[in-house]
């Protein structure tokens, strides 16, 4: 099966390999560059830092910790989000993220075939930034694990893949 990848030249990301067409690829064994942008968030008010700014990202390091917890207690076989990539199944959904992503830079759709490693598809309506307790991060987490929803899927990866094309 084809999957659909956004490879984007944000900042965060100079640290990984530029996915080439031709290419094969191995994800799973390092920190992704969004987590790496996530655990390096802004935690004081500071200069063209908000207090707005500082809620949202303890509420999002808040989400990913709990979220990661539970997935390596309950979900170990599961591709973590502290280290995978995301996938998309088709090109209209790859197209949808490609405006979501918030990142700065040439955003790339990359299409793929997966090698080795089984991708998880779940949903994004369990992804909030909204300010949760322990208690109902959790809900929505087991939820997320278990692949139920109906929104907007995301699909998460560790493993051996091919970029087969650009789009």
């Amino acid at each position: 099966m084809k999957y659909f990848h956004i490879d984007t030249e944000s900042q965060h990301r100079t640290r990984w390999p530029k996915f080439c067409v031709g290419e094969e690829f191995v994800v799973g064994n390092k920190i992704n560059p969004i987590y790496t942008n996530w655990i390096n968030s802004a935690t004081r008010v500071g200069t063209g830092i908000t207090t707005e700014d500082v809620n949202r990202s303890f509420s999002v390091m808040l989400r990913e910790l709990a979220f990661e917890n539970l997935r390596a207690k309950e979900y170990p076989t599961l591709p973590s989000r502290t280290s995978c990539i995301w996938l998309c199944e088709s090109e209209e959904a790859a197209k949808y993220w490609v405006n979501r992503i918030p990142h700065v830079g040439k955003k790339r759709i990359m299409e793929i075939e997966i090698l080795e490693g089984v991708p998880h598809k779940t949903y994004e309506e369990h992804l909030t930034n909204n300010p949760e307790n322990i208690k109902e991060l959790q809900v929505r987490a087991h939820a997320y694990w278990l692949g139920q929803g109906n929104d907007h899927s995301e699909i998460l990866f560790e493993g051996r893949f091919c970029v087969t094309r650009e789009i």
